[in-house]
């Protein structure tokens, strides 16, 4: 069997090896897997665990299809918003010297205290 091209069964690529490739955590790649975005192979003698393998082949085909030029729209809105936020510049030191003030006064007047 070995030397059958794609269908070579020592092809065969752990979850490490194959989110390895892809530069993902292994958590990740189950994810992917799970959420039927990412083929496999399952090896175990069940449905209830699998032991999953990856081919190359399933793997580029995968970077292929994600392959983009396009910026999602989700992140354009990111972006924008960050690049319009509007921040205020305080002087810390006054805004302490008010909260400082704010709690003398505090202390030297209390209604119904003589």
């Amino acid at each position: 069997m070995k030397g059958d091209g794609p269908n070579d069964p020592s092809l065969l690529l752990t979850p490490a090896a194959a989110a390895k490739i892809l530069a993902i955590s292994v958590k990740q790649l189950t994810h992917l897997t799970v959420a039927g975005e990412m083929p496999f192979v399952n090896i175990g003698l069940g449905n209830k665990r699998p032991t999953r393998r990856y081919l190359p082949k399933d793997i580029h085909e995968f970077i292929a299809r994600r392959r983009t030029t396009a910026m999602p729209l989700v992140l354009k809105q990111q972006i924008k918003s960050a690049a319009s936020a509007t921040y205020e510049i305080i002087d810390i030191e006054k805004r302490l010297a008010d909260l400082r003030a704010a709690r003398q006064r505090a202390r030297v007047y209390r209604p119904g205290k003589s």
